[in-house]
């Protein structure tokens, strides 16, 4: 029966979570990131993050469980211990993607998402080790509890702590000619969601009172990065039209190409439908190879820029 439990809970916390996960990826609403990379960035959650995190907090609150008692030490370990080495472990994954990847990770918002795909894989492991200890210990009433708890008053969780992190690196990588910007950021972030995971753990101590804190804390956090995405979506529209209007005035592609963004506010001759899909993307693109071209990113080329220039004039004069 307990085998059953346990299978019936990976289906119910994987579809969960592979739909909070979607959400995410959605959340980056002009460049979106490769499916594959966000999902290696969650598998960095559920597996490396959580070895690295269970082994280390073992070798440090061991010697205090000895010393001061297992209460205690079970204390230090979740308020003081668990935080800062679980922030790290799932933050190593960002620092992966921005040395590994970093045409990839463009700004706050690719921060948020990769943080938050992070925090995912974190809690869908952690969340499945805690349902097996609780129907080991209190049967299917337990897991039943545990479910409840974690997977749904909860959800959010690792995902946003770890966006927090995730934030941190984005402000640096816009902000990335300044050495101190680059590793402050990060650091300041990191700070962030250690001070938030802590503060959740230390209210979740305190029984039914301190869980609803926690819960209001958590889902006040949730809903304050919810209300961030438009917001990174207004930053994001304007700096593509801007970029865009550059390469227009310098005479790199049509004024006619930026009908088919419906923020540009231009009203250009009309161009194929069967276009529009294609002739969005590159556009959208070419800014963003523009910003990181301007603003001295290693990583764009003018092979790649010109490339984007001669597709963008082909789809809206085709010969």
């Amino acid at each position: 029966m307990a085998l059953v439990a346990f299978g019936a809970y990976i289906l119910a916390s994987g579809v969960l979570s592979f739909l909070f996960l979607t959400l995410v990826w959605l959340a980056d609403r002009y460049e979106r990131e490769p499916p594959w990379l966000v999902f290696m960035a969650t598998c960095w959650g559920a597996v490396p993050a959580v070895l690295v995190s269970c082994t280390t907090e073992l070798v440090m609150v061991a010697p205090v469980g000895m010393s001061l008692g297992q209460r205690t030490a079970e204390v230090i370990g979740t308020i003081l211990v668990a935080p800062p080495v679980e922030e790290i472990a799932k933050g190593l994954a960002l620092l992966l993607v921005v040395t590994l990847y970093r045409k990839e990770f463009d700004d706050v918002l690719d921060g948020l998402v990769y943080g938050a795909a992070v925090g995912i894989g974190f809690s869908f492991a952690e969340d499945a080790v805690y349902f097996a200890g609780a129907v080991a210990q209190s049967g299917l009433e337990g897991g039943a509890a545990i479910f409840a708890l974690r997977n749904l008053a909860f959800a959010l969780n690792h995902s946003l702590f770890t966006a927090f992190t995730g934030i941190g690196f984005g402000v640096a990588r816009v902000f990335n000619r300044s050495l101190a910007a680059r590793i402050g950021w990060p650091l300041a972030g990191l700070f962030a969601a250690t001070a938030l995971h802590a503060a959740h753990n230390a209210l979740a101590q305190f029984a039914l009172p301190g869980l609803l804190a926690a819960m209001a804390l958590h889902w006040a956090g949730g809903l304050g990065l919810l209300a961030l995405v438009p917001f990174l979506w207004a930053v994001e529209r304007r700096w593509i039209v801007q970029r865009l209007g550059h390469e227009v005035s310098e005479g790199f592609i049509p004024l006619e190409a930026l009908r088919v963004l419906p923020f540009s506010g231009q009203n250009g001759r009309s161009i194929p439908v069967s276009e529009w899909s294609a002739l969005r993307r590159d556009l959208v693109e070419l800014a963003f190879h523009r910003r990181s071209w301007e603003d001295g990113w290693d990583e764009t080329t003018k092979e790649e820029l010109d490339l984007l220039r001669a597709r963008i004039r082909g789809r809206v004069s085709p010969s």
